[in-house]
């Protein structure tokens, strides 16, 4: 008879995983994943997952759950295994046939009867009233005298891997399930954090603080998440555990490129080692004022392990490849509204001749007309770092603009920068007052002291008066600073702001080694108050030696 089929999937063997209970998320895209549940026991009396984790090396733990049943060793393999899967096409149907009766219908019309008795390559072989081989290219239908034909099944072997969690049981039987657990770190999974920034009034704000999570890694099933504040140092990162029986690194998507400067270094807290504590009291109110966060999340208390600080999300259910937002605090804290302004730094003018034209050029444009910048100096008054995050900065309903918060500890104060002050306006100027030529004897060289004197004038043209703190570095020692400026000395190589964009020259020019042994560098500031339209100018003088 005429006989049909179904291109069915391939019907391997179930095996049950084994369940995610608890994950710690770090912000630089590495988890530890606990894992823990009841799974068959085979006939040896062992646990087999068949999902292995790729863990960074030496992370990696096996353990039994079971009362009076211990875990002797784990063992990770490949294993062959044959599984039952339906014909594929019409030709893999028809070599099942072999041995019965079939009726071959070909493209040209033509028929062929008979026995089928081999198939070989592309080749399919009958006997009837004679001895006929069809190429099964041309078989257009086929046709079954024993409908059992189409029931029947293929075997395919299939290579997998396999981890093997040997269990002595002590003497007694074994039982039909055992109750164990894998703890291991991967990277795959990370957490996000960010802020908004709420003006409330003239000096406070309140913060709140949100994670995104982002699942690369596996399925989640109403895991507890612990996220983490601090960044803990993977000696093997970038080193898989043999347990993996993968000789590279999973490829992740782009919030775990490491190149990214924005979800990657950039929130990384520059401290490693981090000593506070998160906290829902004093400074934090209970989370459910900041609204409903779904149906099953929930947002516990915090805890602190050593120098990290982790938030715990209970009932997080993600799959690989989802994204999760979550609240997860809030805070009232007070802040200072300042103006800041770093006044440009200028080369030796001995080093001029050293550049050449388009760098000129460049360091006259960065030394050209330098900007106040308006920041909020928010104070840390809740029992728990801010973490580096970007911050969305909102008042009377409105965005005001977008900043990084820095990791800031508890009861410390950090800038989060909102906008350019360009209602302050800004005029400096250097010039070399005096050079004497023999003004030091070292070494048996002779160097000139040159002396040099700067001012800015700033003009407020706010409707409202504003504090603005400036500071100048200068490449030598300062000797003077008019409007009570206060003068430090500091570090050349460590005291100095050097990303701050008029600086990019220093890099532009080989220093001749006497320079550091001669010279020091020095900082000033001044604080000033300035009343609508009102102006100050501030001048300071400083000195240094050259060859």
């Amino acid at each position: 008879m005429r006989g049909t089929f179904l291109l069915a999937a391939c019907a391997g063997l179930a095996s049950a995983d084994l369940p995610v209970r608890e994950v710690t998320i770090f912000k630089d895209g590495h988890a530890m994943v606990l894992r823990q549940g009841l799974m068959p026991v085979n006939a040896q009396g062992d646990v087999e997952i068949e999902e292995l984790p790729r863990p960074i090396l030496g992370t990696f733990w096996a353990y039994s759950a079971t009362s009076g049943v211990k875990m002797s060793s784990v063992k990770v393999g490949k294993v062959d295994e044959i599984n039952e899967i339906d014909p594929q096409n019409l030709h893999h149907l028809i070599r099942l046939a072999v041995g019965t009766d079939v009726t071959l219908v070909l493209h040209d019309g033509g028929i062929a009867r008979g026995t089928l008795k081999r198939v070989s390559g592309a080749m399919a072989m009958l006997s009837g009233e004679s001895a006929v081989a069809i190429n099964l290219a041309d078989v257009r239908r086929a046709e079954f005298h024993d409908e059992s034909i189409l029931n029947r099944k293929d075997e395919q072997t299939f290579t997998k891997d396999v981890m093997t969690i040997d269990l002595s049981w002590e003497g007694h039987a074994p039982a039909n399930e055992a109750e164990v657990g894998l703890m291991y770190i991967e990277r795959g999974l990370r957490w996000i954090p960010s802020y908004r920034v709420t003006l409330t009034s003239d000096d406070r704000a309140i913060i709140e603080l949100s994670a995104t999570l982002v699942n690369e890694l596996m399925d989640l099933d109403n895991v507890k998440a612990n996220l983490v504040i601090g960044v803990p140092s993977f000696m093997f990162e970038h080193t898989l555990d043999p347990m993996s029986l993968q000789e590279q690194v999973a490829q992740l998507g782009q919030y775990f490129d490491r190149a990214s400067s924005m979800t990657g270094a950039a929130l990384s807290n520059a401290l490693m080692s981090q000593t506070a504590r998160m906290s829902d009291s004093r400074g934090y109110r209970d989370n459910n004022s900041m609204g409903q966060q779904g149906s099953n999340v929930e947002v516990g208390s915090t805890d602190q392990a050593e120098d990290l600080y982790i938030f715990n999300v209970s009932n997080v259910t993600l799959k690989r490849g989802e994204r999760l937002f979550v609240p997860l605090a809030v805070a009232e804290v007070p802040y200072e509204s300042v103006y800041t302004l770093t006044l440009p730094i200028a080369p030796p003018s001995d080093m001029w001749q050293n550049f050449g034209t388009d760098q000129q050029r460049e360091i006259a444009r960065m030394l050209d007309r330098p900007t106040a910048r308006h920041v909020l100096r928010l104070t840390n008054a809740s029992e728990h770092p801010f973490t580096t995050a970007p911050a969305l900065i909102i008042r009377d309903g409105q965005p005001l603009a977008q900043g990084m918060l820095r990791y800031t500890a508890r009861t410390a104060r950090v800038d989060l920068e909102v906008t350019s002050a360009v209602d302050i306006r800004v005029e400096s100027s250097e010039r070399e007052a005096q050079r004497e030529h023999d003004g030091l004897r070292w070494n048996g060289n002779t160097y000139a002291r040159v002396e040099l004197t700067g001012s800015a004038n700033l003009t407020n043209y706010k409707t409202k008066a504003v504090k603005i703190e400036v500071r100048k570095f200068v490449l030598g020692k300062a000797t003077e600073a008019n409007a009570n400026g206060t003068i430090e000395g500091i570090n050349f190589f460590t005291g100095m702001d050097w990303d701050q964009p008029s600086f990019a020259w220093w890099r532009w020019y080989g220093w001749p080694w006497w320079w550091s042994r001669l010279n020091s560098a020095s900082r000033i500031d001044w604080t000033v108050e300035l009343e609508p339209g009102e102006s100050v100018n501030l001048e300071c003088a400083w000195q240094y030696f050259w060859n």
